[in-house]
């Protein structure tokens, strides 16, 4: 009886590799008559296959997802490439679930973990409505949304640490590429100190922060391999990453990388490692608080008024001069409307109004009233979602951070060596929360896409699984 059951079973996975055989050889042929029809055809033939591959293997998504993200120079019609494999990625997944019906077990297990990120995104759609001004609201509801979306992904696919690994992988290797192209590009410029470059990015500060949240997972990569070969090739990894942050030119890079390296060293001493955390976040609250004071005074703007006219080729670069005002602007605006805050992406288009109100010495300098971004998350959370969405951001952030913790005390209970990808992931998150203080990260994939892991690997650790590393081998 038994023989006949397993017969039967291997005769189903044999149909069913049959059939999808089938239906790949059908998709190749329709791509190959289409894209000889037309080549606008091209880019829908590519998403018919990638959408055949991603709906069996879900996980592929989500790796060609991670490893776009540095490529945002790479673009489609109507959104970045590494959007449209994310939203691949969800149909894909989500037509897996109904039409297989599969269970969402995984997800409603960690609903309380996801109540402030649910949360947070019901407060960004509800601010709309006692919002006065309806500009650009759907864009940044629609973003938050759609990293809500990211983290349900990530819950329910990464189930095994080698999956987390192919991620921190395909990150890796394209800001590496991404790290290498700013090298040609400011070397090929002479390499001067006055332009920056982007790599395969849009914009300089993104590459830094990309770029410097791959540099931890390389390190733990580094110390994790048993080749020599694999050292000397994620050795020169780190190094390329490195050059890559120091030829954009980003303060918050540059600062980073003291910041990897004092944490890294910290990762080697396993005792009071939770004093440690509050110790780190303690520190992180101070720095917010004291960039927060010193931009309300105008000695900044005297000294960096000084400094241009020095250094009057850097211009460009040392762009203190007109951040420190404009969280002025934003201190007017949050005065306003502390509590509820203006709406979601209201920051924006509201900001000319509230400079008005702005007397200060540097109210005109820089360009300061065409405004893209606040450069600080947290001041532009406060001003858009109010303090209400404030705490709630802080509230995701002090959670990802305590699922670490958790992970690592799991894994502290062996000796097995993985339970340092906690603590080398958790330096990655700290350094672009850090990024968080000098630019805008709440809608960033690398960052919610981070808060997703942290919830996997929680739940992978309470449930005791080999997959992340946390077994009794004795």
């Amino acid at each position: 009886m038994n023989y006949h059951l397993g017969a039967g079973k291997d005769r189903g996975l044999k149909n069913l590799r049959q059939r999808w055989v089938l239906c790949a050889l059908l998709l190749s042929t329709l791509s190959g008559w289409l894209i000889t029809l037309d080549d606008r055809y091209a880019l829908l033939v590519i998403g018919l296959l990638l959408f055949v591959v991603v709906y069996q293997y879900p996980i592929v998504g989500l790796v060609l997802m991670m490893a776009l993200v540095p490529l945002g120079s790479i673009r489609l019609p109507m959104l970045t490439a590494s959007k449209a494999a994310g939203w691949l990625t969800f149909a894909a997944w989500l037509a897996r679930k109904l039409f297989r019906r599969e269970s969402f077990d995984r997800i409603l297990d960690e609903s309380k973990s996801l109540s402030p990120i649910v949360a947070f995104s019901v407060w960004a759609v509800l601010s709309v409505g006692w919002s006065t001004y309806y500009g650009d609201w759907w864009f940044s509801v629609r973003s938050y949304v759609q990293l809500l979306l990211l983290i349900l992904l990530l819950i329910d696919l990464v189930d095994s640490e080698e999956k987390i690994k192919w991620l921190f992988i395909a990150l890796i290797v394209s800001a590496s590429l991404s790290s290498l192209a700013a090298g040609v590009q400011f070397f090929v410029g002479g390499g001067s100190w006055t332009e920056r470059v982007t790599g395969l990015h849009t914009d300089p500060n993104k590459l830094a922060s990309t770029l410097a949240v791959a540099i931890p997972l390389s390190f733990y990569f580094l110390f994790s391999v048993k080749s020599w070969a694999a050292r000397i090739l994620f050795f020169s990894v780190i190094a390329v990453l490195s050059l890559g942050v120091a030829v954009s030119l980003s303060r918050t890079g540059w600062i980073s990388l003291f910041i990897i390296i004092l944490l890294g060293m910290r990762t080697s001493i396993a005792d009071k490692r939770a004093k440690v955390w509050r110790l780190l976040f303690v520190l992180f609250l101070l720095v917010i608080s004291l960039v927060w004071i010193l931009s309300s005074f105008d000695a900044f703007y005297v000294m960096e008024k000084r400094l241009l006219a020095l250094f009057p080729g850097r211009a460009s670069i040392l762009s203190t001069l007109s951040r420190l005002p404009t969280w002025r602007v934003a201190g007017i605006m949050i005065g306003e409307n502390w509590l509820l805050g203006v709406g979601s992406g209201n920051f924006v288009p509201l900001f000319p109004q509230f400079q008005a109100l702005y007397k200060g010495p540097a109210a005109v300098y820089y360009g300061i009233g065409d405004r893209k971004a606040a450069h600080n998350a947290f001041i532009e959370i406060w001003a858009e979602l109010g303090l209400v969405g404030l705490l709630i951001f802080g509230v995701i952030l002090l959670q990802a951070f305590a699922n670490l913790r958790k992970t690592r005390t799991v894994c502290a209970r062996t000796n097995l060596l993985d339970g340092a990808l906690t603590d080398w992931l958790g330096i990655a998150v700290l350094v672009y929360v850090f990024f968080g203080i000098f630019l805008n990260i709440e809608e960033s994939k690398i960052l919610w896409g981070f808060v997703g892991l942290t919830i996997a690997m929680r739940r992978l650790g309470e449930t005791g699984t080999r997959e992340i590393a946390c077994i009794d081998v004795s």
